[in-house]
């Protein structure tokens, strides 16, 4: 099974697409995050809660997969298939 994992990145791209600001995303999460929480998951220091992340796709007026990325996660046989 393929996890996700939010890309801060993906964040801050999706917020310039909008011609939004730190602070325009913050309001329109109506509190439940702040500028400065945004500013720390585009830099990837942090990362949103479930319910954040939620938020925050409101917000951005988007699905979950546009500010997230697929994780494989390692097993012997990627692994192995990585070092030939």
């Amino acid at each position: 099974m393929a996890l996700r994992r939010v890309s801060g990145e993906l964040i801050k791209r999706r917020r310039k697409t909008l011609k939004l600001t730190q602070q325009a995303v913050a309001d329109l999460s109506e509190g439940a995050f702040s500028r400065a929480n945004i500013s720390q998951w585009e830099l990837d220091l942090n990362k949103p809660d479930e319910d954040n992340t939620l938020a925050l796709c409101k917000a951005l007026g988007c699905k979950y997969e546009a500010i997230s990325f697929v994780v494989v996660p390692k097993t012997a046989e990627n692994t192995a298939a990585a070092g030939s």
